[in-house]
């Protein structure tokens, strides 16, 4: 009885003793990395720091980022392991072997027991201080390191083939003499030494190359340290003081805008310590509410915003007083992004420059709703008109201010006075004119003009500060609509469009590229009022003429039948519906020249001698600014006839537009009669990079685009560049110029 007692004990100590064993306990890591980034070997923004051993089969790349949650420079991670055993285990920079210490040394090992642990932190490579190399004895060790990660993110330094340097009050600021600074392990922070004088305050900076010319702070203080009697290793610093950028991925980089408020501050327009100045644009939808308030950290009155943008586009945005339209700045700006991060100069303001006389007054505002009425979309006796702009907040709730008169004696004007109080003189009022329809079920919706001298955008007109000021001597019509050009009943007119579709199939420049196979173009009308006259649903998803490309050269035509009264503007751009439904738009945004403007040619009031009329060839663009693509007047276009799409007299090979060009320009070239053409791309020194056209065309005038790049798909870089065309026993070339 006694043995078999003697076994169970025996048994329940053993079961015991393999359950502790069993047991998982909580290890607690710690590595103070602050050495290694003083010795520029560690970056603690583009670099992560682990710990791998046997608790976690020495696997790198499945260890967990360690923290440094109170950023102090010790890093910590804690990881589940069997308790009463013994481990080996090292700390690493990166996700794998290479940069991690100790090599071809013991490992560190720790004893686990049967309770959770932290252990105390020990620093990475076990070494405690900077390393200086030996010096005189009347001088001290300087070590100074400088982060280039920015600039390398910003396309300002490339580390293959770019040097960067320090130069400063302890080796006569020559930086011809100052030695070349080292990333030994290729992390972007460079470090180098000099031997000082103790106990002295010395100015410094950085630069890129071996001159001066491109060093930081250009007109800003320099750098400064004081050393005391000990060799002084400081802290790495960014080139420029511009941080790192945490990349957004994919095709997206981070564009730094600025504007500089100092102007509005002086005119008591804007308080810094009670208003905001905040950026909207088209890459976060147009929302200021949306938006985050831009800073000024260093209290200058140049306030930042970084936003991520799509790269190799075009961009439009305003910046805004306040956190809604309305105050905001009168004209879209428009930037072009390429590939790396971008930080853009700062921009006053308005782009207003000089602290403005402020003055009271009021300006007159006045419309004719002539053509209107004539048209039958407008009735003077029922509906009304307002003015919306800045000064009223774009909408009728200040009544007195935005509210219409029509007059008395001709009720097909109509006129506001509105007043302003202490408002910039030469300052920009945007406006535009607005019709408040009697009938809630008319098909004219929309109320908002799109006025054709802007393109669809805003009116403007500069306050003089002065009482009843005019904004013309000439009648304003509503959507700039002369009843010149309006088309009676009984005109039957056609019009014809085309446009070239080629740029919208490159996947380089269109994101998801047209499919002539399964998608369908259409023509998209954007002036309400027309669209209104012709019975049309006013959406932008319009199928009111769809466009085809019967001989497969990628223009695409389409005619429309104007339907009669209406008037001769036409104010568009195009878009595609792909088989599942979805549209893909030409960009618009709400600048001046959003739309194309074209009319049919007229050589006198309302007469249309030429029907069908064919319009000026269009290229599918993915700009929001069209100003290229805007005609004057009926009768500026039946004078240009000649420039419209017929057979050419002559072979002619035009000018690329635009010029200088980034990423893409459109070549145009006329041909009087079928045959092949060749029409090719060289370099400056006469190699040929690419051939655009080598085939047969038809008679007429053809468009080709060009993306900037050689047959093999490289970018080219920004130079000369020489177009070809070669037709029969015709040769012609052009220079264009390729800027990034």
């Amino acid at each position: 009885m006694k043995n078999l007692t003697l076994f169970l004990t025996l048994g329940l100590l053993l079961f015991g003793f393999g359950a502790a064993q069993a047991q998982d306990v909580n290890v607690t890591f710690k590595v103070d990395m602050n050495v290694q980034m003083l010795k520029g070997n560690f970056d603690p923004v583009t670099q992560v720091v682990r710990c791998a051993g046997a608790f976690q089969d020495w696997s790198p790349s499945l260890a967990p980022d360690m923290e440094d949650s109170d950023g102090d420079g010790v890093y910590e991670v804690t990881y589940a392991m069997s308790g009463n055993t013994r481990y080996e285990y090292k700390f690493l920079i990166g996700t794998d072997w290479g940069q991690d210490e100790f090599q071809g040394q013991p490992n560190r090992a720790v004893d686990v027991g049967g309770s959770d642990t932290t252990l105390a932190a020990v620093y990475f490579n076990d070494e405690s201080a900077v390393s200086f190399p030996a010096s005189s004895d009347s001088t001290i060790v300087l070590q100074v390191a400088v982060n280039m990660t920015r600039q390398i993110q910003l396309g300002n330094f490339d580390p293959d083939v770019d040097v960067v340097r320090c130069a400063g009050a302890f080796q006569s600021w020559s930086p011809a003499d100052a030695p070349d600074m080292s990333d030994p392990d290729g992390n972007g922070t460079y470090v180098t030494t000099y031997e000082v004088a103790p106990n002295t305050t010395y100015e410094y900076k950085f630069l890129i190359g071996t001159d001066w010319g491109n060093d930081e702070f250009q007109g800003q203080p320099n750098r400064a340290v004081t050393v005391a009697a000990n060799d002084t290793a400081l802290k790495p610093v960014y080139f420029d003081d511009d941080p790192y950028v945490v990349p957004v991925g994919g095709d997206t980089v981070n564009v730094t805008l600025q504007v500089d408020m100092s102007v509005k501050i002086l005119e008591g327009l804007f308080d810094p310590a009670t208003d905001v100045v905040r950026c909207a644009g088209d890459f976060q939808g147009w929302s200021p509410g949306d938006a985050p308030d831009m800073d000024d950290a260093d209290g200058d009155s140049i306030y930042v915003v970084t936003y991520p943008m799509s790269a190799n586009a075009e961009h439009q945005f305003k910046y805004i007083i306040g956190t809604d339209w309305g105050n905001n700045e009168d004209n879209n700006r428009v930037i072009m992004i390429g590939a790396n991060d971008t930080i853009i100069p700062p921009v006053y303001y308005n782009d207003d420059d000089v602290v403005t006389d402020l003055q009271d007054g009021s300006i007159n505002f006045k419309v004719r709703m002539d053509v209107m009425a004539e048209v039958l979309i407008f009735d003077p006796l029922k509906d009304s008109v307002q003015v919306r702009g800045g000064f009223n907040g774009w909408g009728d709730s200040d009544a007195p201010r935005s509210k219409m008169n029509s007059n008395a004696t001709d009720p097909l004007e109509w006129f506001l006075n509105v007043t302003f109080e202490q408002t910039g003189v030469g300052d920009m009022q945007s406006y535009k004119f607005f019709v408040i329809k009697d009938d809630p079920n008319t098909i004219w919706t929309d109320g908002w003009e799109r006025p054709a001298s802007q393109g669809g955008g805003n009116r403007d007109v500069a306050f003089d500060g002065v009482d009843n000021q005019e904004i013309t001597d000439t009648p304003v019509y509503y959507d700039d609509v002369d009843p010149e050009w309006v088309i009676e009943s009984g005109n039957n007119l056609e019009v014809t469009f085309s446009v070239d579709m080629s740029p919208a199939m490159d996947s380089d420049l269109q994101a998801v590229p047209f499919d002539p196979a399964t998608d369908t173009l259409y023509w998209i009308g954007e002036m309400p009022s027309f669209v209104a006259t012709q019975g049309w649903t006013d959406t932008d998803e319009m199928r009111v003429l769809m466009l085809t490309d019967s001989d497969g050269d990628n223009i695409y035509t389409g005619t429309m039948a104007v339907a009669a009264p209406s008037f001769n503007t036409f104010e568009y751009r195009y878009a595609w519906r792909s088989q599942d439904g979805t549209w893909t738009y030409e960009p618009a945004g709400f600048g001046d020249f959003a739309y194309r403007i074209r009319y049919i040619g007229q050589d006198k009031a309302r007469n249309f001698p030429v029907n069908p009329w064919i319009m000026p060839a269009d290229v599918w663009t993915n700009s929001e600014d069209k100003s290229d693509a805007q005609e004057i007047s009926p009768y500026d276009s039946y004078t240009g006839l000649g420039d419209q799409p017929s057979i050419p007299v002559t072979y002619n090979l035009e000018q690329n537009f635009p010029n200088p060009f980034n990423p893409t320009t459109t070549i145009r070239f006329a041909v009087p009669q079928a045959g092949k053409v060749t029409l090719e791309i060289y370099n400056i020194i006469g190699q040929k990079i690419a051939t655009l056209i080598d085939g047969n065309v038809t008679a007429g005038t053809h468009t080709s685009v060009w993306n900037g790049k050689d047959a093999a798909g490289h970018v080219m870089a920004s130079g000369v560049y020489f177009y070809k065309l070669t037709a029969g026993d015709f040769t012609a070339t052009e220079k264009m110029i390729l800027m990034k």
